[in-house]
């Protein structure tokens, strides 16, 4: 089994379905992993503290590839965020 590799972090979704999209395409296997880190999901039972939070920006998106694929991935990445 190959060790992954982070290859691509974003707060947009859209970009982050667009690379797997692109991914796909290109027969590079890949695994995901989504945190939400944004306070009204942490269930403290508080709501203070939200003011002024960006909620776009609580959850974050990770895409992983295996070790021999990385530049392969990182290549599909670098021509979908240009376009």
């Amino acid at each position: 089994m190959n060790k992954r590799k982070e290859v691509y972090v974003t707060s947009d979704s859209r970009l982050f379905g667009v690379v797997q999209d692109e991914l796909r395409k290109r027969n590079i296997e890949y695994k995901t992993k989504m945190v939400n880190s944004g306070t009204g999901n942490r269930m403290t039972g508080t709501w203070l503290g939200q003011i002024g939070e960006r909620p776009q920006l609580g959850m974050m998106y990770y895409v992983y590839v295996d070790e021999d694929q990385v530049q392969a991935a990182k290549k599909v990445i670098a021509e979908v965020l240009r376009e």
